[in-house]
């Protein structure tokens, strides 16, 4: 994970690195935008998987009369 963390931190960096061609640096940045949003979203599903979804009771009394 620290790895991760370190190539998305550095994919800015190269960025402005290679200045020349401006199509690789859009295109790192929106590699970037993507691993993130990527990674959050593997994050939420990993703790879906650890901790569970509750599952409300079925067997509540709802009416009153019986």
């Amino acid at each position: 994970m620290i790895l991760g963390a370190i190539a998305l931190i550095s994919t800015p960096i190269l960025f402005f690195s290679v200045g020349q061609n401006q199509l690789i640096g859009i295109s790192l940045s929106g590699i970037l935008l993507i691993s993130l949003m990527l990674w959050f979203s593997l994050n939420q599903l990993e703790k879906k998987f650890y901790q569970g979804n509750p599952i409300p009771p079925r067997n509540l009394p709802d009416k009153k009369g019986k």
